[in-house]
């Protein structure tokens, strides 16, 4: 991941949703661009703490503000194919991306969620706030009836953050 440039590379990733292609051993080990990875490693930066070893900064090279946000933004048409599959995640991810192409910062999904509600009308709280409450295991992540609203509310996300992008300039 040194020198910073966009897409990084990956060879390798583990997550609980490939358990079951861990578990038959099917998973595939492949050398390809991941736009995530820029997103990551501005988050490790930016937190700059490491569990073992030195810190983060001392490995990794800045991720610029253009890498990042093209990385955000190269994200959202997978994320949004997976709105009915995975509709809270899609909802707080979109807020996640929202926030930090806005302020330049990060935040976890929750919160990200409570600053998106600040900048939506009623009709779109209502979606972003159940995302967020199933998150904190306080809500049903039964979407079915909802799926409707959940799309308005993605589809707004989309624009406010294709708005913010095209004149984000983080100091």
């Amino acid at each position: 991941m040194r020198p910073s440039r966009y897409p990084l590379l990956m060879d390798f990733q583990h997550g609980e949703w490939l358990r079951a292609e861990f578990d038959a051993g099917t998973v595939a080990i492949s050398y390809r661009p991941n736009p995530d990875l820029s997103v990551l490693s501005a988050m490790v930066l930016a937190a700059n703490h490491a569990l073992l070893g030195p810190p983060p900064a001392e490995l990794l090279d800045p991720t610029s503000t253009d890498s990042l946000i093209r990385a955000m933004m190269d994200g959202i048409p997978a994320l949004v194919e997976d709105l009915t599959s995975d509709t809270a995640n899609v909802l707080l991810t979109l807020a996640r991306i929202w926030h930090t192409v806005e302020t330049g910062s990060f935040a976890p999904k929750h919160e990200a969620a409570d600053w998106a509600l600040a900048g939506v009308s009623s009709r779109h709280a209502g979606p972003l706030r159940r995302a967020r409450d199933v998150y904190l295991g306080e809500g049903s992540d039964e979407w079915s009836s909802f799926q409707p609203e959940a799309k308005a509310t993605a589809d707004f996300m989309v624009a406010e953050i294709n708005s913010a992008a095209s004149s984000a300039r983080f100091a």
